[in-house]
């Protein structure tokens, strides 16, 4: 009897010990988005962060929606974790970081080699994230990227910032992708490029922001950037899976509404030929030119044009879009020169 009662007290002292350093969950908020800057001429880290819940901010630098409950904080620091702790000292309020979904990085601050790999250990050994959020570069200034004045399901504020899609009709980059293109030799990513635009509607007298997915950002060299836009190479669309894309040519204008790309070294002749399959359901179709037993084949004839195009610039400029070395090395075959290449196109159209 003395054991069990012993055994009950040695229980509720657990029990009142646990409750001695919790934090009431509405004094948390969750910063979902976070933003990284590199000012050169002040050799300072300039972060951001894009916070919901209800903060009580009070003498940081901050923008807000209180209809919304979004707002923003930004600080700097010599460090990143020294901008961090910044911005989370500014707020009167705790700041929980394990439900970050998207992170901006500028391009001022990805054209420096000491700050890609600063912020490629920062990423791997910081106990602050999940590493499970998606990464975009961008040319803007990466205030500007948060300056929100809608913030609902419908924007594309919400589908970038917070990672949510209900399709994927961007491409994405997560943080696995950057850990496995800094660390494996002849392994390619693309990072989406982020514009601003405030021009949305027509004959609008004030700027309403919005942000544009306008191309793709690769790093043929740890100090190199390149970004391939999408307006100059619509195959870029086409090789990274898009869906609920809307094509417009000049006698034809079609929507895919569900699309795969795959490819393979042929099994027979791997320095030669690389095979690629593509499968296409069509939901809508209108040309005043075409029939519908001319649209199959004018619809491949498009997919093959605007790849090989793409392929050839890419490779022209030292990006293996494809990872064909990548996939070689897999193999144990030797690289090559990947201009060489023949591509063996298999494409299956399906049209109303």
């Amino acid at each position: 009897m003395k054991l069990i009662k012993y055994l009950v007290l040695c229980l509720m002292t657990l029990l009142l010990t646990g409750c001695y350093s919790y934090t009431e969950i509405h004094e948390v908020s969750f910063v979902i988005s976070f933003g990284f800057d590199y000012i050169e001429e002040e050799k300072m880290y300039e972060v951001t962060a894009y916070i919901i819940n209800n903060a009580n901010l009070t003498q940081t630098e901050t923008s807000s929606s209180s209809e919304h409950n979004a707002y923003t904080g930004t600080a700097k620091g010599k460090t990143i974790s020294n901008a961090i702790e910044e911005i989370n000292k500014n707020l009167d309020i705790i700041l929980e970081f394990k439900h970050i979904k998207t992170v901006f990085i500028s391009e001022r601050f990805i054209n420096n080699e000491e700050n890609i790999k600063y912020l490629y250990t920062f990423f791997r050994n910081g106990p602050l994230f999940y590493p499970n959020f998606e990464i975009y570069i961008t040319k803007e200034n990466i205030k500007d990227i948060y300056k929100v004045q809608v913030f609902e399901e419908t924007t594309i504020y919400y589908t970038l910032l917070t990672g949510h899609k209900k399709a994927h009709n961007y491409k994405v980059a997560n943080f696995y992708d950057f850990i496995n293109d800094y660390i494996i030799p002849d392994y390619y990513i693309g990072y989406p490029m982020i514009e601003v635009n405030k021009s949305i509607f027509e004959n609008q007298k004030e700027p309403h922001h919005t942000l544009e997915n306008s191309g793709i950002v690769y790093f043929p060299n740890i100090d190199k950037i390149e970004i391939v836009k999408y307006s100059d190479y619509p195959g870029l669309y086409l090789i990274n899976n898009f869906t609920d894309l809307i094509i417009n040519l000049n006698d034809l204008e079609f929507i895919i509404n569900n699309y795969l790309f795959s490819l393979n070294l042929n099994t027979n002749n791997p320095d030669k030929i690389i095979d690629i399959v593509i499968k296409a359901d069509i939901a809508y179709v209108y040309s005043d030119t075409i029939n519908d037993k001319e649209f199959s084949e004018y619809v491949k004839k498009y997919f093959i044009q605007e790849i090989d195009k793409v392929f050839k610039y890419c490779y022209s400029i030292g990006i293996d879009i494809l990872n064909i070395n990548y996939l070689r090395s897999l193999r144990n075959l030797d690289e090559c020169d990947i201009t060489k290449y023949q591509l063996n196109y298999t494409i299956d159209v399906v049209h109303p």
